[in-house]
């Protein structure tokens, strides 16, 4: 059975609607746009032209309802449906159009940049727990007439999940429609399968901008999924009782609903908002309070009562850092979203009071998510009889980690976080770093971009839409926007496909550009190069790649990262080193090609390595582990007359007083991890591929 949230009787559910219904005729709407007003009075309701307050009877909002969609669903760049509004479906998008990002190496707040937009698409793209793209927030180097098709422009370069957006313009509507349009092949195939919904949102209390409802009609007329985010504000711009707040807030999404229906029935429109419950001491609009919470869980059950799709912004925090508010918050209002049934939440990622994003929060806010969907998931009696029959089966023996019931349900029945959560033992997460969940969050960040994959859009598309989005740059005077408009998201995307192309000499050139964008040392390694090592690896692992590759690869990767230790010095930083390994072929042996391999594909990955060469004297390992405090030592043998001095090193390392600082790796041709076990090395690799993951995993 579903779990699920009702947080009003039927008869206060009918009460609100009923209200809501009384407020379109006294006070009436105000809406400050003509073709909306000309729509209801030839529709038969009475419009005043002077104070432009229409007065809805309730008699053309219901026929309103009586055509509009119960449920539609967005698709994705393939062509799936993968978002459904409707029933009691539950998805998840990050929160929309935040005016700063809060820095991942200062945590501080800062306004956002094209790369910092880009990076965070990706990001979305990666995150399994997120069901939608957003416009996340908007980049300020560029021009603000432009601010919005832009963040879209970028998001239809790297996203295949469907969008949320809005448009700030009337004019600007028209270029990100033709920019959908453009994705999609057609108007008629835009209407058949939409790819994005566009947030409208009257003003709080009972009114229509003339911006907000133009773009609503717009969306409407060409079938358009629009988004309804009314805002009452309890106690500030509607009244301060929770239940009169709702009354608000039907009042206003029905006269939407009217519109949107009145321009075009059928035109599917969604149930939404973003209200809050003011805050009285600070004088500030909290997302992470529990009035808030409720009102958007009791506008939730108005909707769904009405057969309405709905949306809430919820699962945000009005934190200023990632901090314990920040879960608390995040988590009360993600949870309650889930329970309500809201088709749509937005949030994931916000803090600040829906201005800040965050990459790390939105990590967190992954697993925050995984679990809701979890919870309302349910229970269910998966055997019949439910446990009888298994347990009368092992009596009273605790063996159930054996039985082939455990390994068919257990990933079904529990929700397994990432390494964001920690769940491990103290003396392990000791041994791990003693990270935080901020340390965590960050290496998450940094492991789900190096997953990402390039959109399928072809080059012709992506001049199509860098086409329609300088024209409207043009518009206000910009004449250089098209320089700006190939993005730095692009050269970094490149740098990767350098790399896994096997061009080094393009991976150098490319590198040198982006230092010469401006684009940060450690984005261009973690988004550029990163990636294109980690894609050459899985393909060398399944068999489409060689050895060659592996090593054009890491030519153009070290190269490259000569070019970036200056810039990274003239900005104080470091490249986080994934351990430190001292690496060589023992005593006696002189074979080269294989160490030398694991050598350059281990500092290619991220590690600092001290390549010893080959023969290389048992003391000598010993030595350079005391200099440099290494983690990991990799022992290389090709001969069955010198592996046995592989078990001579770890003896060394034992009378030595330093093996326990140390993790050894094995590898050569007469090697396994038969032998490995047998001498008491950590580890066995057989290629160069396998001893990264090995290393990655022995120092966590």
């Amino acid at each position: 059975m579903r779990p699920k949230l009702n947080i009003l009787s039927d008869e206060m559910a009918d009460q609100i609607i009923a209200e809501g219904f009384e407020l379109l005729m006294d006070p009436g709407v105000r809406v400050h746009n003509e073709d909306a007003l000309k729509l209801l009075a030839d529709a038969g309701a009475k419009v005043d032209m002077e104070t432009r307050i229409a007065y809805i009877p309730e008699s053309i909002a219901r026929r309103a309802l009586e055509t509009r969609p119960s449920e539609f669903y967005l698709y994705n760049l393939d062509g799936e449906p993968t978002v459904y509004y409707g029933g009691d479906s539950i998805q998840f998008d990050p929160g929309s159009a935040a005016i700063a990002i809060l820095d991942s190496e200062t945590q501080e707040q800062r306004p956002p940049l094209t790369d910092d937009f880009v990076k965070f698409v990706k990001l979305v793209e990666t995150i399994p727990q997120l069901d939608a793209q957003s416009t996340a927030m908007i980049c300020t180097d560029v021009p603000g007439e432009i601010g919005d098709l832009y963040r879209l422009y970028l998001a239809l370069n790297y996203m295949r999940k469907p969008i949320i957006t809005g448009a700030f313009r009337k004019d600007t509507w028209w270029t990100m429609k033709d920019m959908l349009v453009a994705m999609v092949g057609s108007e008629e195939a835009l209407a058949a399968k939409p790819i994005a919904v566009f947030d409208v949102c009257p003003s709080p209390p009972l009114l229509w901008s003339d911006l907000t409802c133009q773009n609503m009609i717009d969306c409407a007329r060409y079938s358009i999924p629009s988004e309804l985010v009314s805002m009452p504000l309890a106690g500030a711009t509607s009244p301060v009782t929770l239940a009169a707040a709702v009354v608000q807030h039907t009042a206003e999404c029905l006269s939407g609903v009217t519109i949107s229906q009145l321009a075009q029935e059928g035109a599917p429109i969604v149930w939404g908002g973003s209200p809050a419950a003011f805050d009285m001491r600070e004088g500030t609009t909290p997302m992470g309070a529990v009035g808030t919470w409720m009102i958007d869980c009791a506008y939730t059950q108005v909707g769904k009562r009405l057969g309405m799709p709905t949306h809430a912004y919820l699962g945000m925090s009005d934190a200023k850092v990632v901090d314990a508010q920040c879960g608390l918050e995040s988590s009360g209002g993600a949870l309650m979203a889930a329970l309500a049934g809201v088709n749509m939440v937005s949030g994931a990622g916000m803090m600040d009071f829906e201005s800040c994003q965050s990459y790390e929060k939105l990590v967190i806010d992954a697993e925050i998510i995984g679990m809701a969907k979890r919870l309302v998931a349910g229970i269910e009696a998966r055997d019949e009889p439910i446990a009888l029959t298994l347990m009368r089966k092992l009596g009273h023996r605790a063996d159930y980690l054996a039985q082939m019931h455990t390994l068919k349900w257990f990933g079904k029945e529990l929700y397994i976080p990432s390494s964001v959560i920690d769940r491990g033992t103290l003396d392990g997460w000791k041994r791990k770093g003693a990270k935080t969940a901020w340390g965590r969050a960050q290496d998450r960040v940094n492991e789900l971009l190096a997953t990402y994959e390039p959109s399928p859009i072809s080059d012709e598309l992506r001049a199509e839409l860098r086409d329609i989005t300088t024209k409207a740059a043009q518009k206000f005077g910009m004449k250089k926007m098209s320089e700006k408009l190939s993005n730095n998201g692009q050269l970094l995307s490149a740098i990767t496909n350098s790399i896994v192309e096997g061009e080094p000499d393009e991976t150098v050139d490319l590198t040198r550009q982006a230092i010469e964008a401006n684009i940060k040392p450690l984005t261009i390694i973690n988004e550029g190069l990163v990636p294109g090592m980690n894609i050459v690896g899985d393909k060398f692992q399944s068999g489409e790649y060689f050895l060659p590759h592996l090593i054009i690869a890491a030519s153009g990767m070290q190269r490259s990262m000569k070019l970036l230790e200056p810039e990274l010095q003239a900005r104080q930083q470091a490249v986080e080193r994934a351990g430190t390994l001292v690496i060589g072929s023992v005593a006696g042996d002189i074979h080269e090609i294989g160490k030398s391999l694991v050598g350059t594909m281990m500092s290619a990955s991220g590690f600092q390595v001290y390549d010893l060469g080959v023969d290389v004297p048992t003391e000598v390992f010993v030595a350079k582990i005391r200099e440099t405090g290494a983690n990991l030592l990799g022992l290389s043998a090709l001969l069955t007359t010198t592996m046995t001095v592989q078990r001579d090193v770890i003896e060394a390392l034992e009378e030595a007083g330093i093996r326990d600082q140390v993790k050894v790796i094995i590898g050569g041709a007469p090697v396994n991890q038969e032998w490995a076990d047998t001498i008491g090395a950590d580890g066995y690799a057989d290629d160069a591929v396998g001893a990264i993951e090995l290393a990655k995993q022995l120092v966590g």
